[in-house]
């Protein structure tokens, strides 16, 4: 029932029970449906309900309204009993309140102090690496920082088994990215993270698609359906055997999702794990993993 539904109803109840209601309540309950456009007048209007059935639905509205009335009379003498109850159980709790002061402060100190130690040592361990990093030249930091980056990027792509001249190239490319990351001028650590969560993924794409062989692509894809897949199985703990099985269970469906346009791709891949999911769970798991799947 909408708002204005309920606004008709409130202003019709005071006329039914023959309480008088103030004027422009009772002004409105007298227009009745031409003041009051609301759901339940439109349905009256389209229904063309008789006479007689307006008169029984006005019946229930009363009936409703007399039963709102005498719950709220109820609920009332109850609300004020609580309120007593309570207001005699907080008079009782005050002497153990104080009594429970010493040892609350007590305890507020021991937090204090233990926050104090987390504080200090988070300090030392600030000047400890400021320190260390000194010792390092700008070009030394950063010659380590890009072949961190590197070394993330062919990680990212393990199942691509990169041979050494993709590495270098990999390694090419993470310097440039590694300046721009350098670059970035913010204080907000959100701010900056974004910004380098968006620099490492477009280098992560320039590597899938610029030294990556079609094959590779296909394996890394591969992987990824596979952990994908492997998600949606809680509670199933699969074999050695069975894992391999999986692995090469998703390279056919990769290969046949490559081959859809780009602009579908998004939506497909959602539909090539459900796919592969129930196949895996047909032709790869036991009765008893299938078992404790259902659960």
């Amino acid at each position: 029932m909408t708002r204005t539904t309920r606004t008709f109803l409130l202003a019709l109840c005071p006329v039914l029970l023959g309480v008088s209601a103030p004027p422009a309540v009772a002004d409105a309950a007298q227009e009745g449906w031409r003041r009051f456009p609301n759901e339940l007048a439109h349905m009256v209007r389209f229904l063309k309900l008789s006479g007689q059935e307006q008169e029984r639905l006005l019946g229930i509205i009363k009936r409703q309204a007399e039963a709102r009335k005498a719950q709220e009379t109820t609920h009332a003498q109850k609300q004020k009993e609580i309120e007593a109850r309570r207001r005699a159980v907080e008079e009782q709790m005050k002497p153990l309140l104080e009594q429970l002061k010493p040892y609350q402060q007590q305890l507020e100190g021991l937090s204090q102090e233990a926050h104090q130690l987390q504080k200090e040592r988070r300090s030392l361990r600030t000047v400890h690496e400021a320190e260390i990093d000194a010792f390092f030249t700008p070009d030394q930091r950063f010659a380590y920082a890009k072949h961190q980056l590197a070394r993330e990027v062919v990680h990212r792509y393990d199942a691509a088994d990169l041979n050494r001249q993709q590495v270098a190239r990999v390694e090419a490319l993470a310097e440039p990215a590694m300046m721009e990351i350098n670059r970035i001028e913010t204080d907000d650590r959100r701010e900056r993270e974004r910004a380098e969560r968006d620099i490492r993924n477009r280098l992560n794409r320039k590597v899938f698609d610029e030294i990556l062989t079609e094959d590779q692509q296909i394996a890394v894809q591969a992987k990824w359906l596979y952990y994908e897949v492997g998600r949606q199985l809680p509670g199933v703990r699969l074999d050695r055997e069975q894992l391999d099985r999986l692995l090469k269970m998703c390279r056919p469906p990769v290969v046949a999702w490559r081959q859809i346009p780009k602009d579908r791709q998004k939506r497909a891949w959602q539909e090539t794990i459900t796919e592969t999911r129930r196949a895996v769970v047909e032709s790869l798991l036991t009765d008893g993993q299938r078992a404790r799947l259902k659960k």
